[in-house]
C-alpha cells in the first residue's frame, strides 16, 4: 500500500530536473548516469485527470463506482 504523503513528497521533488538528476546519479551506477545529461531528462504526464476508479465494496465484492 503506497502512502500518499511519501508519494507526493517524491512527486514534488523530482518535478525539479536538477533534484531527480542528482538522484539518479546517487542511486544509478556510474557507467549508466555517465550517458545521461540532465537536459536529456523531460517530464511525461503519468496521470489520468477526469477518471474516477473508485471502489465500492458490496456484499463481501468489490465493484468499480
Amino acid at each position: 500500500m503506497s502512502n500518499p504523503i511519501k508519494d507526493s513528497i517524491f512527486k514534488e521533488l523530482f518535478e525539479d530536473r536538477t533534484i531527480f538528476y542528482d538522484f539518479l546519479k546517487a542511486f544509478l551506477p556510474k557507467e549508466i548516469t555517465k550517458q545521461i545529461k540532465e537536459t536529456d531528462l523531460k517530464r511525461e504526464q503519468t496521470e489520468l485527470k477526469g477518471w474516477s476508479f473508485t471502489m465500492e465494496k458490496r456484499n463481501g465484492h468489490h465493484q468499480r463506482m
